[in-house]
């Protein structure tokens, strides 16, 4: 096959990568139909073409030793558990599988842009969608009702659940405030994008997720702590705590519910002594990958009723894969980060597109401590599809940023 063959078959696989991304708030099939799909045409590619790889060889050495190692925690898993360890293997390999495509796709600027744009309709819609369910009682394309835990009420618009909405918001958030600045400030993309942005931030603030709020607003200042943005640092603490303390129902739900005796924090509490039970009958290769909602039972107290995950991705994968697999799974993150916060090129006054993702992988990353991200589909997808945008382009600085782009001035009056 010629490169126009090769050009063709790259096109076709990032449409189906638009598709998805914009399918997956509202269709989870739609969604896994198309990243599976262009799985299968970029690994054609790969193969066919004999390309090179790109990413240093450290990166595919670890995710490939996280892979070994929860293959072989299959080997602890009960008989009757090895089709769903398995399937949990399977499941892994899909999503990192979807990280490297997605880096090798999406490392261009102008493609990462396009994403970008693409994932901010979405979020628009989906927001949309949620505001229609609060006034409503049920969202428009999938009839889910608003959650009433009986706490208050909460807007999850066609997700799951509000944190997992929240999880979206993580990512368009920054996104759509990069985008604000990067483009001319009035023009139609700036004044949506800014829109995009007011309505996340109401949705977000509507789900009433605490793990995301306090996310969010730990990995911004955690941003422009190493940035040395100081002013800025000092503004966004002041505008959190006003957030925090601007009515009843915000302090209620953010402040005074934080104490051990409230229902969510306490039943996580105790997911999280089962699961450290777990941990200490096999720490170091795990129960089997994907075992974990079998294996909870024997482990928990004897009047304990929840079947289900440990709401703490860590703690679940020590769980089911073991300490060095998590070890594993963390490096790239440490790795990447590090490489980005202590950059000596980082300009402080400057907001660019790697910035706006690490705020989201961050927050996401912070969120996933208490919730069960990783082990959802549309969740996990989200994640990997944007933290391989954000590694390909920490680690690839040959690579020329978008095409005319200018860095966001965040003193910009």
């Amino acid at each position: 096959m010629t490169d126009t063959g090769k050009q063709k078959i790259e096109k076709i696989v990032e449409t189906l990568i638009l598709v998805s991304i914009f399918s997956l708030p509202f269709s989870k099939s739609a969604a896994e139909i198309g990243f599976i799909m262009s799985l299968f045409l970029w690994l054609a590619q790969k193969i066919i073409f004999r390309e090179k790889r790109w990413l240093p060889f450290w990166l595919y050495a670890i995710y490939g030793g996280f892979l070994a190692l929860t293959l072989f925690s299959i080997l602890q898993a009960a008989p009757e558990e090895l089709r769903d360890s398995l399937r949990g293997f399977l499941k892994w390999l899909k999503y990192i599988s979807v990280f490297f495509m997605t880096a090798d796709i999406f490392r261009n600027g102008t493609a990462s842009r396009k994403l970008i744009y693409v994932f901010l309709v979405s979020c628009f819609l989906l927001s949309l969608n949620g505001f229609y369910q609060m006034v409503t009682g049920q969202d428009l394309l999938t009839h889910h009702s608003i959650d009433i835990p009986g706490r208050l009420v909460r807007m999850r618009s066609t997700l799951g659940s509000p944190n997992g909405l929240a999880a979206f918001y993580l990512f368009s958030i920054p996104l759509s405030f990069w985008v604000w600045l990067n483009e001319k400030y009035w023009s139609k993309i700036a004044f949506f994008s800014l829109i995009v942005c007011a309505l996340s931030t109401v949705g977000l603030g509507l789900t009433l997720s605490r793990a995301a709020v306090f996310s969010l607003i730990m990995a911004a200042l955690l941003f422009f702590l190493f940035k040395k943005n100081y002013r800025i640092l000092l503004a966004s603490i002041a505008v959190s705590a006003l957030f925090l303390v601007s009515s009843p129902m915000v302090r209620d739900n953010f402040l005074n519910s934080l104490d051990v005796h409230d229902e969510t924090i306490g039943e996580r509490l105790s997911f999280w002594k089962t699961s450290w039970r777990m941990i200490q009958a096999q720490p170091f290769f795990g129960h089997g990958v994907n075992t974990y909602f079998q294996n909870f039972p024997k482990f928990a107290a004897s009047d304990e009723s929840y079947r289900g995950y440990a709401h703490n991705c860590y703690l679940q994968m020590w769980c089911e894969v073991g300490v060095f697999g998590l070890v594993l799974f963390l490096i790239p993150f440490v790795l990447i980060f590090s490489k980005y916060l202590f950059a000596k090129e980082s300009k402080p006054k400057n907001f660019s597109r790697e910035d706006a993702l690490f705020i989201g992988t961050a927050a996401f990353l912070m969120q996933a401590f208490f919730d069960t991200h990783f082990y959802a589909l549309q969740l996990a997808y989200l994640f990997w599809i944007f933290w391989a945008i954000f590694a390909s382009q920490v680690l690839d600085k040959k690579n020329p940023p978008f095409p005319n782009e200018r860095a966001g001035n965040l003193n910009h009056g």
